[in-house]
């Protein structure tokens, strides 16, 4: 075999492992998936439910069901593993949630127009 031949292949071959080893980087993301959340301090008690992380396309969809209600977000934007910002509208306010997950847990907040509540949730 001549040497520019193997030269060749040998090119074709760490191309071939290079493209091979960029596929298997974990690309998943992090928010998906159903996480049980609670929410603390609201004056009618610490209501329970399921936050839903959906990917739509470029973006997230995010719903959250409690026994009373299911609310679709708005606006979502989720950077890395924050959710900056999603919202919907409960009893005349108009609620923005945010926060951080980390691996199977979520620590953020809801603020219904300035009055702020504490939010956990875990990964289902």
């Amino acid at each position: 075999m001549a040497k520019a031949e193997m030269l060749r292949i040998l090119v074709l071959l760490l191309a071939g492992i290079i493209c091979g080893c960029a596929t298997i980087v974990d690309t998943t993301d992090p928010t998906l998936g159903k996480w049980n959340y609670e929410l603390f301090n609201l004056p009618y008690g610490e209501p329970k439910g399921v936050l839903i992380v959906e990917a739509k396309a470029d973006s997230h969809k995010i719903t959250m069901r409690s026994p009373a209600n299911t609310f679709n977000l708005t606006e979502v934007e989720i950077i890395g593993n924050r959710l900056v910002r999603g919202y919907f509208r409960s009893g005349g306010y108009n609620i923005k949630v945010s926060g951080t997950f980390e691996e199977d847990y979520f620590e953020g907040q809801i603020d219904a127009e300035g009055n702020i509540f504490r939010m956990t949730a875990d990964r289902e």
